[in-house]
């Protein structure tokens, strides 16, 4: 596979490959995770899609009139439904706009009522866009295209929270290949999404996992119960309800859902316990996640960040929430891990990887980015391991570099600050 972007939050330009192991290294703030957010939204946009039910349109279509009606009620100017033949009540209009054959057409006369009075721009604004919700619900029903521009619209907003697009740069693509065939692209415009091409006849990824921190486990009963952008739909606040990233909440679910599967229905080929000694379980007394270790369990609050990393991602491939269709994006895995754990999970990374497990992660440790470029030599892995590093223009956009076949600036870009610190200079007051 192949993901291409262009003018995409920081990023400026990136093709890569995502043939086996994808390493971003470079420093903090340079676009590293742009990528992996951008990876999961598109993937996550086609699995939401091929689940969603011709009941969800339905709901959502429903939706949208209520708020299009609520609004009404409080224009600054009553409208004069019997005059203007306009349905008085929210079901009327959602059995008219049905039965109409002309759906463009009805909406167009919607708003041509609407604009003889002196609505505020605000309310004209908000109107707009529960009149165009209302045709994009009916346009999803049976196109698929349709329907994923919604889902990558909501996921975006999520990911990016309106800033999808490059800083002086209205417009922005992303394009996912698989061997060389375009299976998705998209355009958008003003942080719109505007364009969408999905080859759906196809086989494709179908599920990504986006490991951001292992220590949102330790909140995992309230991210569980807050709402994601996607479900709120795009509204800023929820009954007072906090809102999350859509993949955190996905990882959370995950993890706490392959922690209550029994072990008969357990299957896997790595075995992280020989450095962990325990495994990652759920306590249905205290509905929490536990670390069992033996016959002591403690609360993950207690437990090593580098335990929790590595259980996590036994759980997950235990389940096979990760496997060779289900590609799991890790940002930077090294964070709160020694540099002799940061080389052993590189080692079991690498593994998963020679498995079939797609996996992309980010880095701006040297002792990681090296012990992955090590095991992937020791496990003949090299061919399907790829490196690339951002590269910063004068407008502070970057642009992604294949630095695979040497990573020798690499190294020293991410060396550079302790080479700085390294010659105690003796000061004489």
């Amino acid at each position: 596979m192949e993901l291409k972007l262009s003018f995409v939050n920081k990023i400026k330009q990136a093709n890569i490959k995502l043939n086996g192991l994808t390493v971003i290294a470079g420093p903090n703030s340079s676009g590293k995770s742009t990528i992996g957010r951008t990876l999961f939204s598109v993937v996550k946009a086609i699995a939401n899609t091929k689940n969603a039910g011709e009941e969800d349109n339905k709901r959502l279509l429903r939706k949208h009139i209520e708020s299009f009606y609520s609004r009404l009620q409080g224009l600054n100017h009553k409208i004069d439904y019997d005059s203007y033949g306009f349905p008085r009540f929210s079901n009327d209009f959602e059995k008219l706009f049905i039965e109409t054959e002309d759906k463009d057409k009805f909406i167009s006369n919607v708003k041509n009522i609407l604009w003889k009075h002196n609505l505020v721009p605000r309310q004209r604004k908000l109107l707009e866009e529960d009149l165009e919700n209302i045709r994009i619900c009916w346009d999803n029903k049976d196109n698929p295209a349709a329907s994923l521009k919604t889902e990558l619209q909501y996921l975006i907003e999520s990911e990016f929270m309106n800033t999808l697009c490059s800083v002086g740069h209205e417009t922005t693509s992303v394009e996912l290949q698989s061997e060389g065939n375009p299976r998705i692209c998209f355009e958008a415009m003003n942080n719109q999404i505007v364009k969408v091409f999905y080859d759906e006849k196809n086989p494709f990824i179908s599920d990504a996992t986006y490991i951001e921190s292992p220590l949102y486990v330790h909140l995992a009963d309230a991210i569980m119960a807050a709402k994601t952008w996607r479900e709120t739909e795009g509204r800023t606040s929820f009954a007072s309800m906090p809102i999350v990233p859509s993949h955190i909440k996905d990882m959370v679910e995950k993890v706490v859902w392959a922690s209550q599967q029994p072990d008969r229905l357990i299957s896997s080929k790595i075995n992280m316990n020989d450095i962990t000694g325990g495994k990652m379980v759920y306590d249905t007394t205290s509905h929490q996640l536990v670390f069992k270790e033996g016959n002591n369990s403690f609360t993950t609050v207690n437990v090593a960040s580098g335990i929790k990393s590595l259980s996590i991602v036994q759980l997950l491939e235990n389940t096979k929430i990760i496997g060779p269709e289900r590609l799991l994006i890790w940002d930077e895995p090294e964070n709160h891990l020694h540099p002799e754990w940061q080389v052993r999970f590189a080692e079991k990374l690498v593994n998963l990887a020679n498995s079939g497990i797609p996996i992309l992660v980010t880095t701006h440790s040297p002792y990681f980015l090296q012990a992955i470029r090590y095991y992937s030599a020791i496990e003949k892995m090299s061919k399907y391991t790829n490196f690339y590093t951002p590269e910063e223009d004068e407008k502070h956009l970057e642009t992604m570099t294949d630095v695979t076949d040497d990573l020798t600036s690499v190294f020293a870009k991410l060396a550079e600050p302790l080479n700085h610190i390294m010659d105690i200079v003796d000061y004489k007051e």
